[in-house]
Formats: C-alpha cells, structure tokens, sequence
C-alpha cells in the first residue's frame, strides 16, 4: 500500500515538474563540447608558425661539419678538400689550386696570387691584364691587376682596412664560413713546423708549396724559391722614401733558408690559404 502511494506521489510530482517547464518556457540546459580548432583558428598562430620554422631550421643547422671529411666550394666552384692542424681547420691547398701540393715547388698547387682586399673577380688569375690606375671603390669592377706604384702602394685609394676582416668581410674571397688566416694563426702554424723554412712548410699538415708573388713592376716571381700568404691583419710601416706612415698587411714569408710573418704592400700579389672560422 505504501509503495503505491510514493509511486504516486513521485509521478504527481514529475507531471508537475513537465508542465511548469512547458508552461513558463525555462532553458534549458544544454551541453555543447568544444570542436577541434584548425591551426589557423588558434589564438597566437603567427607565433607557432614561427617557433616551427626556427624548430626546421635548427635541424638543418645541428648537421656537423666534419674537418679532414667534408668538402667546401668557392665562389668559382672549384671544390677542396679539408685538413686540420693545431687544432683549426683549414683548406688542404691555396685559392685556385687544382692539388694538393706533391713538393715544395710543384706549380700544379701554387694557385691565385689576390691583391690584399679584392675580391674575386678575375685580377687573381696568374696571367690577367693589368692597369696602373687605382681604385676608388671596395669592388674595382673589373679583372684587371692593378698595378699602382706609388704612395701609399695600394689598389684601393682611399685605402680601407675593413676589406678582408673575418667571414663577413666586404670582399672575403673564401667560402662560405671561412676566412684569411690572422697573422697570429700563421705564427703558430710556423711553430708547428719540423724546420721553419720551405721545408718544413711543405712537410706541415697544409703542404704548403713556395708560390711566389706578383709585383707591380716586374710581375711574377720567386715561383719555386719563396712563398708569400696573406693574413687579415693590418699593420703600419714608416716609409722613409716617403716619409710618410704606411698602413700595410701581413703576411706569411717562406724561403729557403726561414719562415716568418712581415709587413707588405697591399698592391703585390700573394697566395691566399683559408681557414674555417
């Protein structure tokens, strides 16, 4: 008897509860789940569009060079192989070589002679034309030597020191990533060596062959006898023909009988030999 009463009591109540919704209208309530966004519906897409792209790029950059094993290529496509030694890495021979060099004097290896600051556009090349007019710009804009032959010694007039100094350099002849060797860097390779003379320059990790140089009068020479390298650094030398302060570079000098780093003339010729920065 009791659960029939309750039982009618509770459904009362229900009917109840359905007529007063119907009659007075009260919302209902409704649960709606969240749809999935697409990327371009997220707040802050630009952000995650970017962070994915320095993600990308960071794989591309977390590739290892390895010296000794990969290869690099210039601005004239020619391809070198790497080498380490006192612990950086350099080019195996000089800008514009087709070997590595097989002795001191081997031809095949000897390479460009740059003028110090240019960049490469043709004037390297052993047997270009020349001018004697210099230069009023960083890019001469042409590929002639230029064979300038007074104060201050220079292709460039007005000189400026900022040509070849480290990777970004405004005419870094090197690859990619590379540069011209401090005159620092070229003295601890000297210490390095068995004897500090041509010798030894060549039985050093770099094999480096005596090349010679190029002057502005009487052209090429001590091909065979001396070698002569470039570094960026820049120095200054007191000329008493001219009585006058000259800013110069350094560069590498092999011979027979030494090896050293000297001041030199910016309009000569030297070879030039890459180091990774």
């Amino acid at each position: 008897m009791k659960k029939s009463i309750i039982f009618f009591i509770a459904l009362v109540l229900l009917v109840g509860v359905f007529f007063l919704w119907q009659y007075f209208d009260i919302p209902r309530l409704e649960i709606i789940l969240p749809e999935e966004k697409t990327k371009e519906e997220i707040p802050g897409r630009d952000l995650l569009l970017e962070v994915e792209e320095r993600i990308e790029k960071e794989k591309i950059t977390e590739v290892r060079f390895i010296c000794g094993v990969d290869t690099v290529e210039d601005t004239e496509g020619n391809i070198y192989e790497t080498v380490e030694s006192r612990g950086r890495c350099w080019l195996d021979r000089n800008l514009g070589a087709s070997r590595v060099a097989v002795s001191y004097n081997d031809a095949a290896a000897y390479g460009h002679l740059f003028q110090w600051g240019r960049f490469t556009d043709g004037h390297q090349i052993r047997n270009s034309r020349t001018t004697p007019n210099p230069s009023p710009f960083d890019k001469s804009g042409h590929s002639n030597f230029i064979i300038y032959g007074n104060y201050p010694y220079d292709w460039r007039i007005p000189q400026n020191d900022d040509l070849w100094q480290g990777v970004d350099g405004i005419n870094n002849p090197c690859p990619v990533g590379w540069r011209i060797p401090t005159a620092k860097e070229w003295e601890v390779e000297i210490a390095s060596w068995n004897s500090r003379d041509r010798t030894g320059a060549y039985a050093s990790s770099l094999k480096i062959p005596v090349a010679g140089l190029r002057g502005v009068v009487d052209g090429i020479g001590m091909t065979g006898t001396s070698g002569y390298y470039w570094s960026s650094t820049v120095d200054r030398t007191w000329s008493w023909a001219d009585m006058e302060d000259q800013i110069q570079s350094k560069g590498l000098w092999i011979t027979v009988g030494g090896a050293k780093t000297a001041n030199y003339s910016r309009n000569l010729g030297l070879s030039v030999r890459c180091i990774r920065d």
